[in-house]
């Protein structure tokens, strides 16, 4: 899946041309008032994050502690033609404090062999970078993105997070109508929530594994909702996840079913 990003851009504005027309005065339709970029929003947050735990009678000299503060800088830009857009999320965390063992914790980046403390350091990445898509057709909408995104319970791809979420490399999209919810994910790389680096995915052998699929169906109603999801890495793994949910009326009893649930992480 080694596409060009800028040749697919370009190509698929270029289908939209007639948007940019600028009338006599040469304002009211320019690039500046088009949707993309007056839709857009861009959000500012801090995070302050520490995570502790000590091993008590197992390791009782092992205590695993990190603490930082993280800045994340969200831009959510508009859609071009109510069709094409881009995202991009800044991820920046600073080194608080750490022991020996930190890595465990998942909040600080380890730069170095081992879990010294001294290979404990803060990091800096757009963890979330990609250009997303949208199209509706009578009651059917249609979403997909395109590039450094966060996967959350996505079939049986799923992150976590600390001062920055754990994204991955790839497609996603999904087609909705009604109750009705189609999805799937096909990724080919990592960034894990506390470094800064590009992964490719391994088994526990160390063996590289080429990418990850997956898909779901959703189906939502006042009565009973469903979830199943299948995915694999590879030639290496294959997975599946049933949920359901459903309810007799108005009363507050559920009964739920959860088989063979696992998520890759």
């Amino acid at each position: 899946m080694k596409i060009n990003t800028i040749a697919a851009a370009i190509l698929l504005l270029g289908c939209h041309t007639s948007v940019w027309a600028i009338d006599n005065d040469g304002l009211n339709n320019s690039l500046l008032t088009n949707p993309l970029f007056s839709d857009s929003t861009m959000t500012l947050s801090f995070k302050n994050y520490w995570k502790y735990l000590k091993e008590e009678n197992a390791n009782p000299k092992h205590v695993h502690n990190a603490w930082g503060q993280g800045v994340a800088v969200d831009y959510q830009s508009g859609y071009f033609a109510d069709f094409i857009g881009f995202d991009a999320v800044y991820y920046g965390a600073v080194k608080l404090g750490a022991s020996d063992y930190f890595n465990s914790r998942g909040v600080l980046y380890n730069n170095g062999d081992g879990n010294k403390k001294s290979n404990a350091e803060g990091f800096s990445k757009f963890g979330q970078r990609n250009i997303k898509l949208k199209y509706s057709l009578a009651d059917a909408h249609f979403d997909a993105r395109w590039g450094w995104q966060v996967l959350k319970n996505y079939g049986v791809i799923s992150t976590s997070t600390r001062l920055s979420p754990t994204t991955y490399s790839g497609i996603s999209g999904g087609v909705n109508y009604g109750g009705l919810t189609l999805r799937g994910a096909y990724v080919e790389n990592s960034m894990d929530r506390n470094s800064p680096d590009k992964k490719q995915f391994q088994t526990n052998t160390g063996a590289k594994i080429d990418h990850l699929a997956s898909g779901e169906v959703l189906w939502k109603s006042d009565l009973f909702d469903a979830q199943y999801g299948y995915g694999e890495s590879a030639n290496y793994l294959r997975r599946h996840l049933l949920f359901t949910k459903a309810e007799a009326g108005r009363t507050p009893d559920y009964w739920h079913a959860n088989l063979r649930h696992s998520r890759v992480r």
